[in-house]
């Protein structure tokens, strides 16, 4: 704690973290998006790496990234891991999106943070051709705060896309992809696969990805990013004669597929590779809850070793289910 803040009573703070907010505040936009890491990236080394300190959990999607990033860090905290937690955007304060243990940061503690690093924020300023932004303070800010305090773990929630936003400086060891749907048209592109592949950005080699209900466009290109060879069988063909012939790592299918029902091409194509995982997606509505939930998946990657399915819920098809795949 520095002098200033032991000296500045209760009214003090309230203040001089009101000039705080509006001095950030002032800042570019978070919507006034300058593609580049640069900037964040030289901030975060001239504080001495903080975003190396700690693992990462990175959460990223078009819909529940907050909730989602929320439900994961109360869920580690309860396994008694020291967590901090980064979501946007805020409702009152900007202390709120910045929380160590579930808590947002102090006022006092908000001061002293932006205090600290606003000389590194304007040596950035300074040497780079576009000013830092609104969003990217707030990422040194949290990354700082989560390595002083130490936490054990951090969940972060990207801001924007993923690829360039300023979150993705740090290399998460799991990365969380919630449903993509079309969102930020302007920024990341007009297709589900030009959203997918910007959200994408987070899955860093090695990492773990935890990939929920997806539209097949959008499950293909996350699969691939993860680093596996994907067949994606729609429009009418199984899919069944490349699967024989070429080395595939994962499968995309889709359940509704016409002519021949999703579940018995997996079926099929299980009897041929049996450890493959088989994905079944929909990108049709209407169908019944149980068909729609299967496509929750735990994907991780061993030195050599296969995908692996983990089951999240007991509506998993058997033939999604490793564990009760012949």
């Amino acid at each position: 704690m520095n002098d200033r803040s032991r000296l500045i009573g209760v009214d003090d703070i309230a203040e001089r973290l009101r000039e705080v907010e509006l001095e950030i505040g002032s800042r570019r936009a978070e919507h006034q998006i300058d593609p580049a890491l640069d900037r964040i990236a030289a901030l975060v080394s001239l504080l001495g790496d903080p975003h190396r300190a700690f693992p990462i959990v990175h959460v990223t999607g078009t819909n529940g990234k907050t909730s989602t990033t929320r439900m994961i860090e109360s869920l580690l905290r309860e396994r008694g891991l020291r967590t901090g937690r980064f979501t946007s955007p805020h409702l009152v304060s900007m202390r709120e999106r910045i929380c160590v243990d579930g808590e947002p940061l102090s006022a006092e503690r908000f001061i002293e943070l932006y205090e600290e690093i606003s000389p590194y924020v304007q040596l950035v300023d300074d040497q780079q051709p576009v000013k830092m932004s609104f969003f990217e303070v707030l990422t040194g800010m949290m990354f700082a705060a989560f390595a002083d305090a130490p936490v054990d773990v951090a969940v972060i929630e990207v801001g924007l896309g993923g690829r360039w936003d300023a979150t993705n400086v740090g290399d998460g060891s799991v990365a969380v992809i919630t449903p993509i749907a079309m969102d930020h048209m302007q920024w990341l592109g007009d297709t589900i696969e030009a959203i997918a592949t910007e959200k994408a950005g987070i899955i860093k080699p090695g990492a773990t990805a935890v990939i929920a209900q997806q539209q097949v466009a959008a499950a293909e290109i996350l699969l691939e990013r993860a680093g596996y060879r994907v067949l994606t069988a729609q429009n009418g063909s199984t899919g069944l004669e490349l699967f024989s012939s070429h080395p595939v790592e994962a499968v995309v299918l889709d359940y509704s597929m016409p002519g021949m029902h999703g579940g018995e091409v997996a079926s099929r194509m299980r009897q041929v590779k049996p450890h493959i995982p088989i994905l079944l997606l929909s990108a049709y509505i209407g169908l019944p809850a149980e068909v729609t939930s299967l496509v929750d998946l735990y994907m991780t990657k061993g030195e050599g070793a296969p995908v692996l399915l983990k089951k999240l819920c007991s509506l998993l098809h058997p033939v999604n289910d490793p564990v009760n795949a012949s």
